[in-house]
């Protein structure tokens, strides 16, 4: 099961309360003359001024975060092998506490711009805008439980995941993990129970949460 927080903040902007706090912070000319969000034109302003973007963020990323944790309490379907937070913003939103182990997917910044070029028309300078306004490459991968390297094509990226997802059925995933989600998670685990965890023991596979 896959929880894609990029479609759900396009969604968030869609919501009638979320659209009338827009209005109120960016103005009329937020919207295009049927009434419906100007996304464009709001990419212009945030990604050109980054206080303008804290204020978009602090109007989405909550309505988002809720929705979320909903969705992530609600019983998983029968045959659900992973719960995935896939998540561009995971550390920048504080969306990593939901997760028992974070996943970066990682490309070279030259495949990073063809790839975004092809699907979104992005020049190297409107790919640079953005990426500024997060984490650094470098930061999200020294953050992250594991990292995945996607320079190459579909079919090897999807074999990767795969063989991580096995990892993590198995049981080994948390035996191998380091990083500071995990490390976070047992000692959370630990502090509510009073007791100390073995460190041999492995931990059901839970949320993982993918940087990309």
């Amino acid at each position: 099961m896959v929880h894609d927080v990029d479609r759900m903040g396009h969604e968030a902007l869609d919501a009638p309360e979320i659209r009338d706090a827009v209005r109120r912070r960016f103005g009329a000319g937020a919207f295009r003359a049927d009434g419906s969000l100007d996304r464009a034109e709001v990419a212009r302003i945030v990604f050109a001024d980054p206080a303008r973007l804290a204020e978009l963020e602090a109007i989405v990323h909550p309505h988002v975060a809720r929705s979320l944790e909903r969705r992530l309490a609600a019983p998983a379907a029968a045959g659900t092998r992973a719960v995935v937070i896939d998540c561009a913003l995971l550390f920048e939103g504080g969306l990593d506490r939901l997760c028992d182990a974070t996943v970066c997917v990682h490309s070279d910044r030259s495949i990073r711009a063809g790839r975004v070029l092809a699907a979104r028309g992005w020049s190297d300078a409107e790919l640079a805008r953005r990426e500024a306004s997060q984490l650094s490459a470098d930061a999200k991968r020294a953050r992250a439980d594991r990292v995945l390297v996607n320079d190459g094509d579909e079919e090897s990226l999807r074999e990767a995941a795969s063989a991580l997802l096995a990892d993590a059925e198995a049981g080994r995933l948390a035996e191998r993990l380091a990083g500071p989600a995990a490390r976070r998670k047992r000692d959370e685990e630990d502090g509510r129970s009073g007791r100390r965890r073995d460190p041999s023991a492995p931990r059901a596979p839970g949320p993982e949460g993918t940087e990309r």
